[in-house]
């Protein structure tokens, strides 16, 4: 586990990247979240609910982020 972002930062990634957000029954199911660092796409963080892992919502939100990063003309996408 890491650290637990502030609203701050999920205001900051919202604004100078992207934010997705996958629902299950009416609650958050995941969450990526990436931006541009250095020329090129940084995902900061990607989390699953626990219960819903299993189920493809992991593997969504890195398609998802990959996509976006391809649409900006990113050519790689990093992670920590």
């Amino acid at each position: 586990d890491g650290p637990v972002r502030d609203a701050d930062e999920h205001c900051r990634a919202i604004a100078d990247g992207v934010t997705f957000v996958v629902e299950s029954g009416g609650a958050v199911a995941g969450f990526a979240m990436a931006e541009p660092l250095d020329g090129e796409a940084h995902l900061i963080e990607i989390d699953v609910d626990p219960n819903q892992q299993g189920h493809g919502i992991g593997r969504l939100l890195i398609a998802a982020v990959e996509s976006w990063a391809l649409d900006q003309g990113f050519r790689a996408l990093t992670l920590t």
